[in-house]
């Protein structure tokens, strides 16, 4: 059975890091993301069992209420999620393009779910707040009725929080706009060696071409930090 994720996004990021500390000492979970995002702001992505991810999540919101700007807890996230988010989604063509904008970054992880259980689509990537001032946009491909119903359907996910900025869906775009998209691993704010290194383990796994990676005593916790993320997206590109 596939893990659920959570996440917290924090208006400080000292309150985010403490928020972030809380909720893997509440139940077990792991870290998959934590970082500082435009414009300062904190965020923190966690995967595990329902009821663990749940658990730790409403301790963070409910300790340090008055800083949380959102979050959510998704029991079931759709494959699509993390190679979109870490730039290892692999599309063969795009067709119609759709695109949603929200002013947070925890609520496009879950427009980005909404969508891709709402019709047959394929989501192309997702920017988290990175140098978009806070804000973040997704992008998504497939026949027009497809990618129309599933922004539609984001869309009014996304409004019932407040956090709707704007949307787009275009039926035939110009191969010369297809090509201008980014579909990379770039947008994340990590150092440029575990970027590659993520990627690159990403890619294998999703091409069913596993390597075993040493997780012995004496390795340090970045290291473990990007085997736990490695390990979560091969999860979801393997299933």
């Amino acid at each position: 059975m596939s893990k659920a994720i959570g996440m917290i996004e924090f208006k400080t990021t000292a309150t985010g890091i403490t928020a972030a500390d809380a909720m893997v000492k509440t139940s077990e979970v792991e870290i998959v993301e934590a970082q500082t995002v435009c414009p300062g702001k904190y965020i923190a992505i966690i995967t595990g069992d329902l009821s663990a991810v749940k658990a730790a999540v409403d301790a963070a919101v409910t300790t340090y209420e008055d800083k949380c700007i959102d979050s959510f807890v998704l029991g079931n996230p759709h494959e699509s999620l993390f190679p979109a988010m870490y730039g290892t989604t692999q599309i063969e063509g795009i067709s119609a393009l759709g695109i949603l904008e929200t002013y947070d970054a925890a609520s496009i992880i879950e427009a980005a779910d909404q969508a891709a259980k709402t019709a047959i689509v394929d989501v192309i990537e997702l920017r988290i707040a990175k140098g978009m001032c806070g804000k973040s946009y997704m992008l998504l491909t497939g026949e027009v009725s497809a990618v129309e119903a599933s922004i539609e359907k984001a869309k009014n996910l996304v409004a019932s929080k407040g956090m709707y900025l704007d949307s787009s869906v275009i039926a035939h775009p110009d191969q010369r706009m297809i090509d201008s998209i980014p579909v990379s691993y770039t947008h994340l704010t990590l150092p440029t060696n575990r970027e590659v290194e993520l990627a690159v383990v990403a890619v294998q796994l999703n091409n069913k071409k596993k390597n075993k990676r040493d997780s012995n005593n004496s390795q340090t916790q970045q290291n473990r930090t990007t085997i736990i993320r490695a390990e979560v997206i091969a999860q979801r590109l393997t299933k």
